[in-house]
């Protein structure tokens, strides 16, 4: 999960579609909200998770720079603004560092009453009152539905992307997308 309001991935799927993006996902150059992705792609000035101080970003700030230490400094990848520091972005290196966990369940209680209440909390918030929104997601929930409709109705392709394959098609003398 990005520990930023928005992930990277979303806004190039915006400016792909050169769409605006809601203000509060990030920053331009200048440190002003701004709703081009482009501009904020450039900048790579997302706001934390909350987007306000007053919404939360404080929380989003901590969670973000705790996954920089365990994604980054740990494992000797790229954290915080590294990149630009070092000039790495400058050489088109990335260096993306990851982490892994894993937990022993069953050394905490037995794996059926765990897999017991994890079914009645995913239940739990499943049932929670709308807030005016449609539905309660949980993790995964969304893109599971968006890989069921894709299934069904295709994959939608943004026009730049088209073209940016195409040329690369033209370049490699292998067929077209469209």
């Amino acid at each position: 999960m990005a520990t930023t309001t928005v992930a990277v991935g979303k806004l190039t799927i915006a400016s792909r579609w050169n769409k605006p993006i809601p203000e509060g996902w990030g920053l331009d150059a200048e440190g002003r909200p701004t709703t081009s992705a482009k501009d904020v792609l450039a900048s790579r000035l997302l706001s934390p998770l909350g987007g306000s101080r007053e919404l939360g970003s404080h929380k989003g700030y901590g969670l973000g720079v705790m996954v920089d230490i365990l994604s980054g400094v740990l494992s000797g990848g790229v954290y915080g603004d590294v990149l630009d520091r070092s000039g790495a972005r400058g050489r088109k290196e990335s260096n993306t560092g990851h982490c892994f966990a894993a937990i022993d369940v069953k050394r905490f209680r037995p794996l059926e009453a765990f897999t017991g209440a994890m079914d009645d909390m995913l239940q739990a918030l499943n049932d929670t009152p709308r807030a005016g929104q449609e539905r309660v997601y949980t993790a995964g929930e969304p893109e599971a539905e968006t890989e069921r409709q894709r299934r069904l109705h295709g994959i939608p392709v943004a026009p730049a992307l088209v073209r940016q394959c195409n040329e690369l098609a033209a370049d490699l003398a292998v067929k077209r997308l469209a």
